[in-house]
């Protein structure tokens, strides 16, 4: 049951980030944080594009018969196009919790001040701590992200399985997404290897906030401009919620 709690908090508390966003004036964090998250992901994209028919013909190059090849043809271009999503996504994914992490630590330090009172900034060299920090978590969840994403895209391969790994291949991506939203908050709390179990302990969370995310992010345009920082602010009432109950 408290997996369940856990996911249906982290798609219900995206309802309160409207409201305190406009209280605290976060509107221009926000929106700086969403153009820089709108290049990256319009350049990730244009990469994709430019090789999804390419990677799909190669693939179904490697069958050499006549019958079939159109049956092959068409799960070949399934696959590749579930590949490029996917991997497209990790790279996004990453590239958004590296580059953004200075200001998304700023928005969810903001968040906290205002739930919890006065608290310690972070000066110059804490900010960069924060951004190795996360470079380093970064480093070892796309490892992990990628290597269950490719096993499950040859398990795609097979056609019953096909439609229960696309569905695998949101949740692994939900999990990571929520994972990184939530360090923004935790990086002050914990050092690596306590945030690991921390994430492992509420994962409902995690993979709840990721969803909400991934979700946001297929609005064309307003998702890119959106997503980042909503998923930070809502990871971040959520994540404060639960520190004390964790260190009981």
């Amino acid at each position: 049951m408290s997996f369940v709690k856990d996911f249906l908090d982290g798609l219900r508390s995206y309802a309160s980030v409207f409201q305190l966003a406009n209280q605290l004036k976060l509107w221009k964090y926000i929106f700086l944080s969403g153009v820089i998250s709108l290049i990256i992901g319009s350049l990730i994209l244009w990469a994709g594009y430019s090789v999804f028919d390419d990677l799909g013909s190669w693939m179904s190059s490697f069958y050499p018969w006549q019958r079939g090849a159109k049956f092959v043809q068409g799960l070949s271009n399934f696959v590749s196009g579930l590949a490029i999503s996917g991997i497209g996504l990790v790279f996004y994914k990453y590239a958004i919790i590296i580059l953004l992490s200075p200001m998304m630590s700023f928005l969810s330090e903001k968040l906290e001040k205002h739930i919890k009172g006065d608290i310690k900034g972070q000066n110059l060299i804490e900010i960069g701590i924060s951004i190795v920090r996360g470079i380093r978590l970064s480093a070892r969840n796309v490892i992990r992200e990628l290597s269950i994403i490719l096993v499950l895209l040859i398990l795609s391969f097979v056609p019953v399985l096909n439609i229960a790994t696309s569905a695998l291949i949101f949740i692994v991506q939900a999990y990571y997404a929520g994972f990184g939203n939530m360090d923004y908050t935790m990086e002050r709390h914990f050092k690596v290897r306590e945030t690991v179990p921390f994430v492992r302990r509420y994962r409902g969370l995690a993979i709840g906030n990721g969803t909400v995310f991934l979700v946001i992010l297929f609005i064309p345009i307003l998702g890119l401009l959106l997503a980042p920082a909503l998923a930070t602010c809502a990871s971040t009432l959520e994540v404060l919620k639960r520190l004390d109950e964790y260190r009981r």
